[in-house]
């Protein structure tokens, strides 16, 4: 089958079709490095049009930022969660795969406010002693306010837009953006608490906006592999040459030939193209000897990642919600999020404290066990009822993994003028993916689709 046949077939893939392609096999091998969903589907796409691929991934685990934690009740996401309706690639991927997919379900709903160590309800906080907002923010919910200033934003036509020079205006700090729209005190501390980013300081109006369009663009509405996303993964996995683990990369280095990787453990690999999924925040600790543009070497060093850390608890019974309060906690202290899930026999079973930015890089200073139980009395001393009802079970820190360092990227003031569009450009024989690298998506969806793009630009040149 001709090359420009091939690619026709991965634009459809991409469309929500995949067809049977068969390709002629090269004599060159194609190396991927990192076995999360961009690297996976990478070699998944290179394996279908014929070419020998070698998958290398530093951690002792395949699927990157996605892993089922199967072994606590209800199967929790510690990484990529959700499948949005817009999925369009993964959704095929998935049918494919015979991977069943189901709504995304088992999460209470409403919250109980922790503002400055005191228990609230949803009811009584527009009159609490403890809200000191202005007029127009008083009647709204702690977690109703960063959408409320959001929508003020200037709209985006389509998400793509947000590099546009009429936008430029835009990519400055949020902290900056809120408080020009009269943001008060109170709430720029409020928002900042458990804002997606490390902190507003840190987080470009232009990527924030960017992310509002492709959420209400997406529709409502979200999937789950059945059993844990894990699954997936694994489905992928099956179809591919075993994955060389503890493959950790120090150099990666362009050649007359190709690309030659380096690795920790003294082994050395070498193809005619490499393909890099590594988040920059790690990459920029490689040595990369390669012809990379001055802007793209500048995001390698640069970019800025969310760090993110989650201590899950297992529930024992449902007692404790006799104190009549929602399951769901939001606090704009150490605890961040509470979001409770129930299991199969209809009570909550699970309880994740789902930390965010700063917070997380301070959680992240103590060890694991110290963290666990630090967040374990911090919770409950806020909610006493919780008291012999829960038990920690496992820590999940993306900000210290050696292998994400931050749970996703994101854009800090000015980055995304400078940066956008630009940071999945090849460099010769050497080629880029990651979510990082495609924003033409969100989650789980952008990192696919972005080892699609790279295997095409491959499949181009082979």
């Amino acid at each position: 089958m001709k090359r420009r046949q091939f690619i026709k077939g991965i634009a459809a893939a991409s469309a929500g079709l995949i067809l049977p392609i068969s390709y002629a096999k090269q004599n060159a091998d194609v190396i991927v490095i990192g076995a999360g969903l961009a690297g996976l589907s990478a070699a998944y796409n290179l394996k279908m049009a014929g070419l020998n691929v070698q998958l290398l991934e530093g951690d002792d685990r395949i699927g990157g930022r996605v892993k089922t934690l199967s072994h606590i009740a209800t199967n929790p996401e510690a990484g990529g969660m959700q499948i949005g309706q817009g999925y369009g690639y993964m959704r095929a991927l998935a049918q494919q795969l015979n991977v069943p997919l189901a709504p995304l379900s088992g999460f209470m709903r409403g919250n109980t406010f922790a503002i400055n160590h005191q228990l609230i309800s949803a009811q009584a906080w527009p009159s609490h002693v403890q809200n000191k907002l202005n007029a127009e923010e008083k009647k709204l919910l702690p977690s109703q306010l960063y959408f409320h200033y959001l929508k003020k934003f200037p709209k985006l036509t389509i998400a793509n837009d947000w590099t546009l020079p009429k936008y430029a205006h835009l990519d400055r700090s949020m902290q900056s953006l809120l408080t020009e729209l009269g943001a008060s005190e109170q709430a720029l501390a409020l928002i900042n608490a458990n804002v997606n980013a490390n902190n507003l300081a840190e987080l470009s109006g232009a990527d924030a906006v960017h992310v509002l369009t492709q959420m209400m663009s997406g529709g409502g509405g979200a999937d789950r592999v059945v059993n844990g996303n894990s699954k997936f993964i694994n489905a992928m996995a099956a179809q591919l040459s075993p994955v060389e683990l503890n493959k950790s990369v120090t150099q990666i280095k362009t050649t007359n030939t190709g690309v030659q990787v380096n690795c920790k453990d003294g082994s050395s690999y070498s193809a005619k193209h490499c393909i890099c999924t590594i988040p920059f925040s790690v990459l920029r600790h490689i040595d990369i000897q390669a012809n990379i543009n001055a802007v793209q070497r500048a995001a390698i060093k640069q970019l800025n990642y969310t760090a993110i850390t989650q201590v899950h608890f297992e529930v024992s019974d449902d007692s404790w919600l006799e104190d009549g309060l929602p399951a769901n906690m939001w606090s704009n202290g150490d605890l961040g999020r509470i979001f409770a899930s129930k299991g199969d026999n209809g009570s909550v079973q699970h309880l994740v404290s789902w930390i965010n930015g700063d917070a997380a890089k301070k959680l992240d200073t103590l060890s694991k066990q110290n963290a666990m139980a630090h967040i374990h009395k911090a919770l409950i001393k806020q909610r006493p009822s919780l008291t012999n009802k829960i038990k920690p079970v496992y820590l999940q820190s993306w900000g210290n993994n050696p292998f994400s360092q931050g749970a996703y990227s994101s854009f800090a003031p000015n980055q995304v003028q400078q940066f956008a569009g630009k940071m999945g450009e090849s460099a010769g024989n050497l080629h880029f993916a990651g979510e990082h690298t495609n924003h033409d998506y969100n989650g789980m969806e952008s990192a696919l689709v972005s080892g699609l793009n790279a295997a095409s630009q491959v499949i181009q040149k082979a």
